[in-house]
């Protein structure tokens, strides 16, 4: 006999006692598991949407389940009152249906003349589990606000005081509260959401030479993941009970010194109107990274202030983008200790850098007049009008301006010439703003 015969034969014995060694037993150990569903996430308008008296889109939703097993469907964090799951089966409304096999059950909202809202389910086997996300878009859109945005306490000794907050959310439990700090010392101890208040309890400053700092966000988030929210930025005084002091931008340019980096070790105030924001994109020169490219996002870190009498302006340089929060035309009270200021050359002008929403004392909208932008800020220009108009008719209505409550500021009346020719109407106009 050939050795080839030979290793045929052992071929042939070997295959017949791989199949033999397949018990039925060894079968059941691989079962097909069967589980899946149609989708992951219902999205729901307001109310339901028609088109020539036929419906595009409704408030409800069939959903398909494939399993070869027992399973069920109920709520994650408990039953809603504005929406209802459906056994198509028997057509009941259940709080859980329990079946075999595949399924299909419908999803039921009501029309939503609120926020938007969020349900989650569970689809669950013995050994799987899967979670259906039901959506609804709303009518109205929450709001928050706070009465102010800053707090000054006593250090000396402790204590609480509160901030008066307004809102259209009815369920306060829903709203959240987070304390942050920009070192590991916590001295806020507790920070509560009453009826139309918010209130700060702390500690007494121990130190006598430093300040203290933190922010308290006061938030809701809607159906979508959409947060609103408001910022408190608390500033503690030492335990002497000392602040610090404010100086004009003139004293704090003679800090600076061309060609070196100079930290502020004392305790600074600066206050000025925000005339240039992340948003502005006022972005000046894009940062040389090498000869080859640049830094193209580095002016969403820049942050250009105005002093009150617009004589004067810093760029003030954030450390992350997530610290530049300010609006334009904010008007701003911040601590600059611990940053640094720069004095460059060709043209002469000055940088503050290392400013973190930690050194935010003040922060106070623009008033309606601005937030229309009858006023476009420029950080060194001086006062400037639409060429067309002459300096002295520019004069006429900052003056009409200065009249009106609004001493100080740069403009552009581009969009107001109407309005410049009679001073007195102008002032009437403006005083109803």
């Amino acid at each position: 006999m050939n050795m080839n015969r030979i290793y045929s034969i052992i071929a042939s014995l070997f295959t017949v006692w791989a199949f033999s060694a397949c018990t039925v037993d060894d079968v059941g150990r691989f079962e097909f598991s069967e589980f899946g569903i149609s989708q992951s996430e219902v999205i729901f308008p307001a109310r339901a949407e028609y088109n020539d008296g036929k419906v595009v889109t409704d408030l409800k939703k069939d959903i398909q389940i494939l399993s070869n097993q027992d399973c069920f469907v109920t709520y994650c964090d408990g039953e809603v009152d504005w929406m209802r799951i459906r056994n198509l089966e028997d057509y009941q409304v259940c709080r859980q249906i329990a079946f075999t096999g595949d399924c299909t059950f419908r999803i039921e909202c009501d029309q939503n003349d609120d926020y938007a809202r969020m349900v989650k389910l569970f689809v669950q086997t013995s050994s799987r589990t899967d979670t259906l996300v039901v959506r609804q878009s709303g009518k109205r859109e929450p709001s928050l606000r706070l009465a102010s945005s800053s707090l000054i306490l006593d250090g000396s000794k402790g204590g609480s005081q509160s901030v008066e907050y307004s809102t259209n959310i009815t369920d306060l439990e829903s709203l959240e509260c987070v304390i942050s700090y920009p070192s590991d010392q916590k001295w806020i101890t507790s920070a509560t959401v009453g009826d139309g208040s918010l209130t700060i309890s702390y500690d007494a400053n121990a130190d006598k030479e430093n300040l203290r700092t933190a922010s308290v966000k006061i938030s809701y988030t809607d159906g979508f993941g959409t947060e609103y929210s408001q910022t408190l930025y608390v500033i503690q005084k030492t335990g002497n009970d000392g602040l610090g002091k404010s100086m004009s931008f003139s004293e704090i340019r003679s800090l600076g010194r061309a060609g070196e980096t100079v930290t502020i070790d004392d305790y600074v105030m600066l206050e000025g109107y925000v005339v240039g924001n992340k948003e502005s994109g006022n972005s000046g020169e894009n940062e040389k990274l090498s000869t080859t490219s640049s830094d193209n996002t580095s002016y969403l870190k820049d942050i250009y202030v105005e002093s009150l009498d617009a004589a004067y302006g810093f760029l003030i340089k954030a450390e992350t983008v997530e610290d530049n929060i300010f609006s334009r035309y904010d008007k701003v009270t911040l601590l600059l200790k611990g940053m640094t200021i720069r004095k460059e050359l060709e043209p002469e002008r000055y940088v503050i850098q290392g400013f973190t929403t930690a050194n935010v004392v003040g922060r106070e909208a623009a008033t309606a007049l601005l937030r229309q932008g009858v006023y476009k800020c420029y950080g060194y220009a001086g006062y400037r009008t639409d060429e067309d108009w002459s300096r002295e008719r520019g004069r006429a209505f900052r003056d009409a301006l200065e009249k009106a409550g609004f001493i100080g500021r740069m403009f552009d009346v581009t969009h107001f010439k109407d309005k410049i020719e009679d001073r007195a109407a102008l002032t009437r106009w403006l005083k109803t703003l």
